[in-house]
């Protein structure tokens, strides 16, 4: 399986209503959105051919605690990742789609090897 794969799997075993990219037309409550950045890591291990990969995952919901909570599982699952490095960022952020919807976004770093 690709990286984005993983990712898919591991988000969508914490919620269904988990999204590559955006939300559908209608979505349901809670959802999660998320999208995945590569780069090739060269500073990292010289000619050691590793990608360097952020994931921004954004958790919408109209309860905060219950963004709460799956914060804390989504945290879990990706510390729990062999290519995990650090939750780079979180916090609230703006969901304009929906006055009634809050929105949270974390940003997991990923390392893993080409071959």
């Amino acid at each position: 399986m690709s990286l984005k794969e993983d990712v898919y799997a591991a988000l969508s075993a914490i919620l269904p209503n988990t999204y590559n990219v955006e939300l559908p037309q209608n979505p349901t409550w809670p959802s999660i959105v998320y999208s995945v950045h590569t780069e090739e890591e060269d500073g990292w291990v010289l000619g050691g051919g590793y990608d360097l990969h952020t994931v921004t995952v954004a958790i919408l919901d109209r309860d905060t605690d219950a963004i709460g909570v799956l914060r804390d599982q989504i945290v879990a699952t990706f510390e729990q990742m062999d290519d995990f490095i650090i939750i780079e960022s979180e916090g609230d952020s703006q969901y304009e789609g929906n006055a009634a919807v809050y929105a949270y976004l974390i940003m997991p770093k990923l390392r893993t090897r080409r071959f």
